[in-house]
């Protein structure tokens, strides 16, 4: 499944090139779900190499996921490696 997904962070500033997420947006196509720092978490480890995530800047989603939630490293490793990110600014 092809899932859309955004984090909305607190403000990028010194210090602080990947904030903290404040929320995760999601979109099947059908559904959409707005989830909490711990929901968000717990969504992840369930879809990441599972799903095809899809992000207009993945960099920035990949590094947030890295950062806050460190113990998800390997599967945004594995992930990418896999080609289940996908973004669309690169693609642009």
């Amino acid at each position: 499944m092809n899932i859309s997904f955004d984090f909305e962070t607190h403000l990028i500033g010194d210090g602080a090139v990947f904030p903290a997420p404040v929320c995760l947006s999601t979109y099947d196509g059908t559904n959409t779900q707005l989830l909490d720092k711990h929901e968000s978490r717990i969504w992840l480890a369930e879809h990441l190499n599972k799903d095809t995530l899809i992000a207009h800047n993945a960099v920035f989603e990949c590094g947030v996921i890295i950062k806050h939630y460190s113990e998800l490293t390997e599967l945004v490793l594995d992930a990418l490696d896999n080609d289940l990110i996908y973004c669309t600014k690169i693609n642009e």
